[in-house]
């Protein structure tokens, strides 16, 4: 399939958005898919630049700043983000481009126009891959109360959410957020899981032992998810004591029980690999 792929984040960056499209791409590519990526970039010189990245073809068009400054201006800049990004697409070399299908990655929530656009032009179907529920979590952290600020970010969520055909969580949890959502005829919700690609081949001088150790928070999917494949311990109480203990328990039973590091890599491949995640959206989009 020819598909487009587009985010906010991207090598070199680094931050963890950076890292998941980065293997993402690399395995579009290796299964065999002609993959675009559209950024946006403040620091270009010109309306649009292109690299190659692994076999995939790279755009970074020309945007406002999002990173690194106030939130005002990040808000502002975000909201004119797909505006600017779309129309230096038109006056790249890909302007007459056709797609089999787009995909977009949240966060941010801002992509909603492009994506609409291109889906639009190609006539094809489109997969939201959601990371976060913003700006609910906002809310549910207390860092945001349900006044004007929290209605218009809705809203644009709530825009890009209407754009998709697909829309792939990240837990079962998430889906009973969209329970209206998934009432309209055509669309489809699934759990789309984090995914990591093939280590480096590059030595490394860290051991990494076969046992997905975790502290989260009380009714989290990954407690119940961990016990039922017997791959490792879980705490919820945030309490360093509990960890600790949950810790020495699991070097017990690493120790104890030949078939951990088995069950833990099997587990990564069905659920966690790039493989899985790309065959995942290929089948949802065609």
């Amino acid at each position: 399939m020819r598909i487009v792929l587009i985010a906010d984040t991207f090598p070199p960056l680094r931050t963890s958005g950076a890292v998941q499209l980065r293997d993402l791409a690399r395995e579009f590519v290796r299964q065999g898919h002609e993959l675009t990526v559209l950024l946006p970039s403040s620091e270009i010189a010109g309306k649009w630049a292109m690299e190659d990245f692994d076999g995939a073809r790279v755009i970074r068009l020309k945007a406002p700043k999002t990173k690194d400054i106030g939130y005002v201006r990040r808000t502002i800049g975000e909201f004119l983000m797909p505006f600017a990004m779309l129309r230096n697409l038109r006056r790249s070399p890909l302007a007459g481009e056709k797609w089999d299908g787009v995909v977009w990655y949240a966060p941010t929530i801002f992509l909603g126009p492009i994506a609409s656009a291109l889906k639009k032009a190609s006539g094809c179907r489109g997969y939201l891959i959601i990371r976060d529920i913003f700006p609910e979590w906002a809310v549910d952290m207390g860092l945001m109360g349900r006044g004007l600020p929290y209605r218009f970010f809705d809203a644009v969520a709530r825009y890009r959410y209407s754009v998709a055909d697909v829309i792939g969580v990240q837990t079962p949890g998430n889906k009973g957020y969209f329970a209206e959502w998934i009432q309209r005829p055509g669309r489809r919700l699934e759990v789309l899981q984090n995914w990591l690609g093939a280590p480096a081949d590059a030595p490394s001088t860290i051991v990494v032992g076969d046992a997905a150790l975790a502290s989260v928070n009380a009714g989290n999917d990954l407690v119940g998810l961990i016990e039922q494949e017997r791959v490792g311990r879980a705490v919820t109480d945030a309490s360093a004591a509990s960890l600790a203990r949950a810790a020495l328990e699991l070097v017990d039973a690493v120790s104890a029980d030949d078939g951990f590091a088995e069950r833990c890599r099997g587990l990564s491949a069905r659920l966690f690999s790039a493989e899985t995640a790309v065959r995942q959206i290929v089948a949802a989009l065609a």
